[in-house]
């Protein structure tokens, strides 16, 4: 309670002034010598304030549309001229973010008074992240190369938005798409392999890593009966000499003429008594000629290597045949 003593006398008036400061707004009683009066407090509705503001790309100056602007918690949405407002704010500092995907964040504190404050802002997009992929395309029966076996790598973005990458298998069956540039990190893609004939290739949900990753594809035929070239048989001599000449022979099954076609022996000669060392050796054997049926091809080889002079060819060789297209 304030309160003031002041003397008067008779005929004298005097103004007493009270500075009071209220608990909350209602009508408060005033006494002098038993003669009451009475005021009333009225609460003082501070001005509020305002935010507002244009959102544009930074590289063109072109507005933004779908930038998500907050302010502690109060949310708004730039419109297609990029503009956003966020109103009846109380004045103080605020923390401000602007979000829009695919493009960087932005966010800073900001102190807003009273009235409207204006803050505009330039967006950039989130840089790309770049990789690479190649590799092998191949018959499964037969190991051939699959020629232009079409690739696709997809990188899903958004609802009906995608970032789509395509190429074609040489006729090594290689493929390489280089320098992709991608969204999201880490780096999720759909990749498809289609080739007629074969069976389609499809992976999802694949991860990549920045820079250069090898994929090969082993492609199963799927357009009914075909024959492939076979291997028949292969001989070697029992006892092989470094430095020495010695003979080799196989047969393989040639279904069909192709001067393409060319047959690789490959044998591994392990160290007699020490299997941890061997030798890998692979010849290519051109058959005389090329004709539907049984093919027979039979040369001398020399093989030299320092430190081992006598190996166990016999039991100890592994044939691991191949028939290529080039």
């Amino acid at each position: 309670m304030a309160s003031k003593e002041v003397t008067l006398n008779p005929g004298e008036s005097e103004v007493v002034t009270f500075e009071v400061t209220p608990s909350e707004a209602r009508a408060y009683q005033v006494a002098v010598n038993g003669l009451t009066g009475s005021f009333v407090a009225i609460p003082v509705v501070p001005e509020l304030a305002n935010i507002y503001g244009v959102v544009t790309f930074r590289e063109t100056g072109a507005p933004l549309e779908g930038v998500k602007a907050s302010a502690d918690g109060r949310i708004t949405y730039s419109n297609y001229n990029g503009a956003y407002r966020i109103e009846n704010l109380t004045p103080r500092t605020y923390t401000m973010t602007l979000e829009k995907e695919g493009y960087e964040t932005l966010w800073d504190t900001v102190k807003v008074v009273a009235g409207d404050n204006e803050i505009n802002a330039e967006m950039t997009l989130v840089p790309a992240v770049i990789a690479s992929l190649h590799g092998y395309i191949a018959d499964s029966e037969t190991g051939d190369a699959t020629v232009s076996a079409e690739v696709t790598v997809v990188e899903h973005t958004g609802v009906m938005e995608a970032n789509v990458y395509r190429t074609f298998s040489d006729t090594n069956g290689f493929y390489s798409l280089e320098n992709m540039a991608f969204e999201n990190r880490p780096i999720i893609v759909d990749i498809s392999v289609e080739a007629g004939g074969y069976g389609l290739i499809k992976e999802t949900n694949v991860g990549l890593a920045e820079g250069d990753n090898t994929l090969n594809f082993d492609m199963v035929w799927r357009g009914g009966p075909r024959d492939v070239p076979s291997f028949i048989s292969y001989q070697l001599p029992d006892q092989i000499v470094s430095g020495e000449e010695f003979p080799v022979s196989m047969t393989v099954y040639l279904p069909y003429q192709d001067a393409r076609m060319r047959a690789f022996l490959e044998v591994r000669l392990p160290k007699p008594g020490d299997p941890r060392f061997y030798t890998d050796m692979r010849w290519e054997l051109l058959p005389d000629t090329l004709y539907d049926g049984l093919t027979d091809k039979a040369d001398f080889i020399r093989f030299d290597s320092a430190g081992i002079h006598t190996l166990e060819a016999t039991a100890k060789a592994i044939c691991l045949h191949k028939y290529f297209h080039f």
